[in-house]
């Protein structure tokens, strides 16, 4: 069965959301996985970009699905038709960068749900929609994310404690208004040597014209 992860970050920028989004699948094409990123279709030039530079010196091989050519990370809109069936031959992953909810999440074996300090209430909409339908869920909060060191994993830090007042009860699964508190994360976060580029920004072989100085 899919398991779902909500990522909540304190930040209030699409930017950062892309930068989340990039590390993520790095970490994920890493351990064997491939990836899907779905963004607005406004918002995938930028993500693009995202993707050739950060984190520094780790470019991430990715394509629009519609041109992918074997690249591990492909990228498309909202309202791209994925494929409704499961490829049991390598795990795939599926990083949900848009407000809605993804129709053809089953055939992916983790989704990533990333949201923004502003979208809270809206992420937990998702959150039930997916707990409704019996899905495995997953919640991390994440603070200073971009400050971890190699070998540091996200969700990791101590977390942020709330003081419970007499009578009050800590939250659970259940609950209908928050999250739950799972906080760890099973996926390894070594930083790799950087991949070469291999294709340039327009899809064609990478010259010497295309490496950024």
């Amino acid at each position: 069965m899919t398991r779902v992860d909500f990522y909540i970050l304190p930040d209030v920028d699409e930017t950062a959301r892309h930068r989340f989004a990039s590390r993520l699948a790095g970490k994920a094409v890493q351990a064997g996985n491939r990836v899907h990123i779905m963004a607005a279709a406004q918002a995938l030039p930028a993500l693009d970009d995202v993707l050739w530079d950060y984190p520094a010196q780790q470019f991430l091989p990715h394509a629009m699905i519609d041109n992918a050519r074997g690249e591990p990370v492909t990228l498309s809109d909202e309202h791209a038709d994925l494929p409704a069936t499961p490829e049991p031959a390598q795990p795939r992953v599926l990083i949900n960068l848009t407000p809605g909810f993804p129709a053809a999440f089953a055939s992916f074996s983790r989704v990533a749900e990333v949201v923004l300090a502003p979208e809270r209430r809206a992420g937990r909409v998702k959150y039930r929609q997916y707990r409704d339908q019996g899905y495995p869920l997953f919640h991390h909060e994440l603070d200073d994310w971009e400050s971890l060191q190699p070998g540091e994993r996200e969700g990791a830090k101590t977390p942020r404690k709330k003081s419970l007042q007499p009578g009050e009860r800590a939250p659970t699964a259940g609950d209908r208004t928050g999250y739950p508190s799972q906080r760890e994360i099973d996926s390894p976060h070594e930083d790799a040597a950087a991949p070469r580029r291999t294709t340039s920004r327009h899809g064609g072989p990478a010259s010497v014209h295309d490496r950024r100085s």
